[in-house]
């Protein structure tokens, strides 16, 4: 956007500072490559015996006239003979085709005539009246002006649809999860006391009983030994039943920090329910969303694509400066219009499903319902 409005006001210099807006009474030179005036030079040269080069302009009795878009220029005739002396002398006349005579034996006559008539569709500035140029002016820094307010109104558009974005955000946060960040902490904790449990307890005592299982497996391959050698005892019964009442004791010290476990987990249990819902709640809404964002996805690419249009639109609006077609500037700048008109129109409907989604949200809000807060003496590791 601030592209734009250094283009339109660069572009409106353009044309004031330059010879389209000058109030000149006389014979007007157009600097645009479509500018119809032309100054018209008919002089007549004239060979004799002298080093002097003398040149006079008739513009002034052969002017240019340009009226109801349509341009007169007179026919230039020029006549040159040379003589055995380098000298030239230039004499106009005062007809509409002058003419130029000489008394040279060789004697040579081109004749131009060149007349050029712009399109009456489409005026340039030299064409258009000092008085009718003020209302040009005015007519494109009208819609300049209908420009700016477009630029303010999708600024404004765009900050709605960033607030919108950030509250959608927060709303889907809440419905996929409406826990508060005081009870995500005591779930936190339980697990946390839970995973102390583990790596602190259960995870010795399963080394203690792996340790132990080995020693009996060596006291059996020495039983099956001796039993091979005669010896009725060499099963070594004893030791390995001690072995196994080790064992089974160390399995009760597991069962035991395992109930402990379930019971850290059951006093957040409530919250982790209350997630859980939330969670199928979320799956509901979002089948309610989806369709919505679709048709956001949809106005986006249109959007887009307007934004292509409009750029094209800037091109042929400098075009039309650059070769001082007011016309074509002021249509050009209609289209720009039109294009951002409808590009806001895009972002005003994208805002409504936004705002859509939002209410969807707010209204399958969770159960409110708090659960007894556990403390965390009540966690123990």
């Amino acid at each position: 956007m601030k592209k734009e409005t250094t283009a339109l006001v660069v572009a409106l210099h353009m044309l004031m500072a330059s010879t389209v807006f000058a109030a000149d009474t006389g014979a007007t030179t157009a600097t645009s490559p479509t500018a119809a005036a032309t100054t018209a030079i008919a002089p007549s040269t004239t060979s004799t015996g002298a080093d002097t080069t003398s040149t006079t302009n008739t513009a002034a009795n052969t002017a240019t006239t340009t009226t109801n878009n349509t341009s007169t220029t007179p026919t230039s005739t020029t006549s040159t003979a040379t003589t055995p002396s380098a000298t030239t002398t230039s004499t106009p006349t005062d007809s509409a085709s002058p003419t130029s005579s000489t008394s040279s034996t060789t004697s040579t006559t081109p004749q131009s005539s060149t007349t050029t008539t712009p399109s009456p569709t489409t005026p340039t500035v030299s064409d258009v009246p000092v008085g009718d140029q003020q209302q040009w002016y005015d007519t494109i820094n009208s819609k300049y002006q209908q420009i700016v307010q477009l630029r303010q109104q999708d600024q404004a558009l765009q900050n709605q649809l960033k607030d919108q974005n950030e509250k959608n955000k927060e709303a889907a946060k809440t419905r996929f999860s409406p826990l508060t960040d005081a009870e995500k902490s005591q779930i936190q904790q339980a697990r946390a006391a839970n995973k102390q449990l583990i790596d602190g307890q259960v995870k010795p005592l399963q080394e203690q009983i792996k340790s132990l299982n080995e020693q009996i497996k060596g006291l059996r391959d020495q039983g099956k030994g001796a039993i091979q050698a005669g010896d009725a005892r060499g099963e070594n019964v004893p030791e390995i039943v001690a072995l196994r009442e080790q064992i089974n004791a160390l399995k009760k010290q597991i069962a035991d920090i395992e109930g402990q476990r379930k019971t850290n987990m059951s006093a957040v249990q409530p919250l982790l329910d209350k997630q859980k819902q939330a969670s199928a709640l979320w799956k509901s809404v979002h089948d309610q969303v989806a369709p919505l964002r679709e048709q956001q996805k949809g106005l986006w690419e249109q959007a887009k694509a307007q934004h292509q249009t409009l750029d094209a639109s800037w091109k042929n609006f400098w075009s039309a400066v650059n070769s001082g077609n007011l016309s074509g500037a002021s249509a050009a700048l209609d289209q720009v219009i039109s294009v951002k008109t409808q590009i806001i129109a895009y972002k005003q409907q994208i805002l409504t499903l936004k705002q859509q989604v939002n209410s969807i949200y707010t209204s399958n809000a969770p159960s409110t319902a708090t659960s007894t807060d556990p403390t965390s003496s009540s966690l123990q590791p």
